[in-house]
């Protein structure tokens, strides 16, 4: 019979005797065509190292115009498709954050870089990086936008924005800046979306525009959206609304997307529940990617070693991971900031001073073999003992590798822990008609989980649906 749900998004409850459901480094996709199969699983990109960067971690990439640029530590490089970075000097501060980087174009030919709280100038007709030295600077600024010929930033732990003159973000008045009054807390954020800038507080959000009045930028009348954010940078723009992680006066840990004035909720009761495990959600780090169609957010949680994507199209999440090789556990992936540069998608790495570059073909993150991982629904009758013979998994076969098989385990105590693993054959290359399968003797109980892991030097495609043989009992 079709195993109900082996197709379907990461959904772990708070009892993994309610759902137990892991989905690890492959994401669903529907077909649009009139094929048996409607959603089906393709692997999510490797990681081939692209440059190796001295510094670490590597804390910003940026692209615009053909030209790219990374923060590994303290360093900024200049990245080249066929050539080797260049070393473009040192930033003025440093944190473990990541660094912030915005343009002003052509007309100001500049990068403006926040990190560590301060901010530099990379002049990109010289090729020249220098501090911020303008007395009318804020003391500790840990983001920064643009929009209108405007560098603007926020002063950490006040409710002030400021902006620089015109085409210039070397230069800024102790005069232009501004405070919010429609909410009384903090701002933590600051992005530009759709022509209006975001400001976003610890507990409200609201929107400015420019005006064209002195003081450029004044705030959208009438609208204060009652939703902050606990995680600053979480704060991302995706090509359809802002999302953030959430916090209000009511609490936190909602992953939301805003578009005008209402927030959506992105994230389910299941990843809320299991954020709210880990020991901070604060340090969250989101980046967003449109891949082969799909728009994702990638979602870091440093200190709880986790990564969700969520996927716009099929309004599902799953997780990236990386398989640790001395602890063998599935931990955070190892990017957590991103650009598109000469035709790539690059990310960096959250310890090292790495760059890779995502590759649909690949099945390394830069040295270490992927494992992609699906865990099912639970199968059970009203906790009747079923007895199980034959399982297989539709996918496709005959693609080669080193090790063309998939490994197949179960649980009998509702997802908590899983028995030794029986290989499941893939097929060498052009093998298209092997059958990945186990032959019965599958046990019996009252509450099965299954659970497929596959690691081959060639990426599994195409997982289309599992089927298993189950006959109940009468006790």
């Amino acid at each position: 019979m079709l195993l109900r749900g082996f197709i379907g998004p990461s959904y772990v409850g708070r009892s993994k005797n309610v759902a137990a459901e892991t989905l690890f480094n492959w994401y669903a996709q529907r077909v649009e065509a009139d094929e048996p199969q409607q959603v089906v699983y393709y692997p999510r990109p490797g990681k081939p190292v692209f440059a190796e960067l001295v510094g670490s971690p590597l804390r910003a990439l940026f692209s615009q115009d053909g030209r790219c640029v990374a923060v590994a530590g303290q360093t900024l490089y200049e990245l080249f498709d066929n050539a080797a970075p260049v070393n473009r000097g040192t930033l003025t501060a440093v944190d473990g954050n990541p660094a912030t980087i915005t343009s002003n174009g052509t007309a100001g030919h500049q990068l403006y870089i926040t990190s560590g709280g301060r901010g530099d100038i990379f002049d990109l007709s010289t090729n020249t990086l220098a501090s911020i030295t303008a007395a009318g600077y804020p003391v500790n600024t840990p983001m920064g936008t643009y929009l209108d010929t405007y560098f603007l930033t926020i002063e950490k732990d006040t409710a002030q924005f400021n902006i620089s003159a015109v085409d210039d973000g070397t230069n800024w008045s102790a005069l232009d800046f501004a405070i919010r009054v429609a909410g009384s807390d903090n701002l933590v954020g600051i992005i530009q979306f759709n022509k209006v800038i975001w400001l976003i507080g610890s507990l409200t959000s609201e929107r400015w525009y420019n005006s064209g009045a002195t003081f450029p930028f004044q705030a959208v009348p009438q609208v204060l959206l009652e939703m902050g954010c606990c995680a600053p940078f979480s704060i991302v723009r995706t090509s359809v609304a802002v999302c953030w992680l959430h916090q209000s006066e009511r609490g936190q840990g909602i992953f939301v997307a805003v578009t005008d004035y209402t927030p959506r909720r992105l994230s389910t009761f299941a990843v809320e529940a299991i954020w709210q495990t880990y020991p901070t959600i604060t340090d969250a780090v989101a980046y967003a990617l449109t891949w082969e169609g799909h728009e994702w957010v990638v979602l870091n949680f440093p200190e709880g070693n986790a990564t969700w994507v969520y996927d716009f199209n099929e309004q599902l999440w799953h997780q990236w991971s990386w398989w640790n090789p001395v602890t063998g556990a599935q931990d955070r992936d190892r990017g957590w900031v991103h650009c598109h540069a000469f035709g790539r998608h690059l990310v960096g790495d959250w310890e090292t001073g790495t760059v890779y570059s995502l590759d649909p073909d690949s099945a390394v993150d830069g040295v270490d073999a992927i494992v992609w991982e699906r865990s099912s629904p639970h199968l059970k009758n009203e906790l009747i003992t079923n007895f199980y013979g034959n399982f297989q998994l539709d996918t496709e076969t005959g693609l080669g590798g080193s090790t063309p098989t998939a490994q197949l385990s179960w649980s009998s105590d509702g997802g908590h822990t899983y028995g030794s693993a029986r290989d499941m054959e893939l097929g060498a290359a052009g093998q298209f008609n092997t059958r990945c399968r186990v032959a019965g003797g599958l046990g019996s109980d009252r509450d099965r989980n299954f659970r497929v892991r596959i690691s081959n030097d060639v990426p599994p495609s195409g997982v289309m649906a599992a089927y298993v043989d189950v006959m109940g009992g009468t006790g």
